[in-house]
């Protein structure tokens, strides 16, 4: 996992486009059409992959080797230094300015950097450093959140997504695809090592990674899906996940890994 910390270190010594609005989709393509890979809140940063198409910019997500595109309007340059940042813990918050208010996400990561930014809606504890975040509190907010492919927010997220928002409160960025996701960490031995945090990976009939769930022990797994049609909390075992509620079987674990962070 080092190597997202020392990629997002680096961030603030180079020009980057950043994030301006609360929400911005991340295509597959440059089209509106076209599928959802994931979402950029605001201030996350990108590196541009070359010209603008139209109105769409090839960019790459900091961790992340996918080519997407993202509406040039709703990114700008930027080169400023990080090193105040925080992250809104609480499932929503709103950055209020004399000219307008602004509606943040959870995991939002932001900076007090203008005269009169004032932020709403949070009390002690939801707004803090990431070190000092317990994302076992953090990723519960999602719980009943709708499924939505490529979603990243309370208001849609889908099974990398959740994984991702876990790690990106404690400030580790990992990319959002859970073929990706299972690049990292070590393998567990047994289902019965598994803890809080370590995340459990599922097989198609093909045998490709198609789902990813945050192990909370050795029984239950938070997770998105669209059986599902939102997060929840279900049993898992060495076969892998059975339903809570109905007892079905939805998915075949392939393994369980520890990041390690």
């Amino acid at each position: 996992m080092r190597n997202f910390k020392i990629q997002l270190m680096f961030a603030g010594m180079l020009e980057f486009m950043e994030s301006v609005v609360p929400l911005a989709p991340l295509r597959k393509s440059a089209d509106h059409r076209s599928a959802l890979y994931s979402q950029l809140l605001m201030g996350d940063l990108v590196q541009a992959l070359g010209d603008a198409e139209g109105d769409w910019l090839p960019v790459q997500v900091l961790g992340d080797a996918q080519r997407v595109y993202v509406l040039r309007s709703q990114v700008l340059p930027t080169s400023r230094h990080r090193n105040q940042e925080q992250v809104i813990f609480s499932g929503s918050a709103c950055l209020k300015t004399n000219e307008k208010s602004v509606v943040l996400s959870a995991g939002t990561r932001f900076e007090i950097t203008e005269k009169g930014q004032v932020l709403i809606g949070s009390v002690s504890g939801e707004l803090t450093h990431h070190s000092e975040i317990n994302p076992s509190d953090a990723i519960f907010q999602f719980l009943g959140s709708p499924y939505q492919w490529g979603g990243l927010s309370i208001f849609g997220i889908d099974c990398s997504g959740l994984s991702t928002m876990y790690y990106r409160f404690q400030g580790i960025q990992l990319p959002h695809l859970a073929s990706a996701q299972i690049q990292y960490g070590q393998p567990l031995d047994f289902l019965s090592m598994a803890q809080m945090g370590d995340l459990a990976f599922f097989e198609n009939s093909l045998g490709e990674i198609h789902h990813v769930g945050i192990m909370l022990n050795d029984r239950e797994i938070l997770h998105a899906s669209e059986s599902n049609g939102c997060v929840r909390i279900d049993y898992i075992d060495q076969e892998g996940i059975i339903q809570k509620i109905g007892g079905g079987r939805t998915h075949r674990l392939r393994l369980v890994k520890r990041l390690g962070i």
